[in-house]
């Protein structure tokens, strides 16, 4: 986990992915054990956890159970991009990370995400309950609708990254 967040730190954001998506194989079947496929408990891990990753990375917008282009999130990020990533050892030109100020992009032929796609599904991955004794260096903090955590607090806890997601509530006033 320590090396998906350092290469996300420092803008290597393919090399983030592969780190991402080797996390999310050993997450999926840490938490999925009774499902022997692969793909099953990839997409299963992703579909629960779809609130977190859509919210990062479609900036504070959830989509839950929305197909683009043809492909469901959990069906993308295990089609395209891990498989990709693992049996052709690279990228599907069907996925590219956006620039600074390009649009997010999602169709057909091309799935265009922002940076905060790891974010969030590193999030995901890091809150799952199965992974719970894992831990970073203490140093390492992350910051979600401007409440700051130390990484070692989030870990097997996705309810404090989800409550966190949520805008407080204001108080109403009676007339």
């Amino acid at each position: 986990m320590t090396e998906c967040i350092n290469k996300y730190n420092a803008n290597d954001l393919v090399n983030a992915l592969i780190q991402l998506c080797i996390a999310l194989d050993g997450t999926a079947k840490n938490e999925y054990p009774r499902m022997k496929k692969v793909g099953e408990r990839f997409k299963a891990f992703i579909k629960a956890n779809q609130d977190i990753i859509t919210f990062f990375t479609f900036n504070t917008n959830i989509f839950i159970d929305c197909e683009f282009g043809g492909y469901a999130i959990e069906q993308f990020i295990y089609k395209v991009l891990r498989c990709g990533l693992l049996h052709e050892g690279e990228v599907s030109a069907m996925f590219k990370f956006a620039e600074a100020g390009e649009p997010i992009l999602i169709g057909g032929k091309q799935w265009r995400f922002p940076r905060t796609f790891v974010f969030g599904t590193l999030l995901a991955v890091i809150g799952a309950p199965t992974n719970a004794r894992q831990s970073v260096g203490d140093h390492i903090g992350v910051t979600v609708m401007g409440k700051s955590f130390k990484v070692n607090e989030l870990w097997g806890r996705a309810d404090l990254v989800r409550k966190a997601m949520k805008p407080p509530v204001a108080a109403a006033l009676s007339p």
